[in-house]
């Protein structure tokens, strides 16, 4: 019973997590121009690819850290990942380009 509540608040959290990551769509583009490409065919590529890249990235290293997380514990990776995150988002507000 004790891993059904696990289970749920998991997908809960990961449920808030997506739709919080997806609600940067609608504002990517207008973010793009800020930062000096104009072109609306060079906007939407590059709103394309920014976009893409996260789940790029999560499809080639999931099993990776799947793995690390299997040989050193799940906790230890779930510091590391909160810490990446809050690292990378600090690091997003010194972005000068695309």
């Amino acid at each position: 019973m004790n891993w059904k509540r696990t289970l749920l608040i998991l997908w809960i959290a990961d449920f808030f997590c997506a739709m919080g990551m997806s609600l940067i769509l609608p504002f990517l583009s207008l973010y793009i121009e800020q930062l000096g490409v104009h072109q609306t065919q060079a906007v939407e590529r590059w709103t394309g690819w920014i976009f893409a890249s996260q789940f790029i990235v999560a499809v080639i290293f999931q099993p990776l850290w799947g793995s690390v997380a299997d040989k050193y514990g799940r906790k230890v990776m779930l510091l590391r990942a909160g810490f990446g995150m809050g690292i990378v988002t600090a690091l997003m507000g010194l972005v000068t380009q695309p």
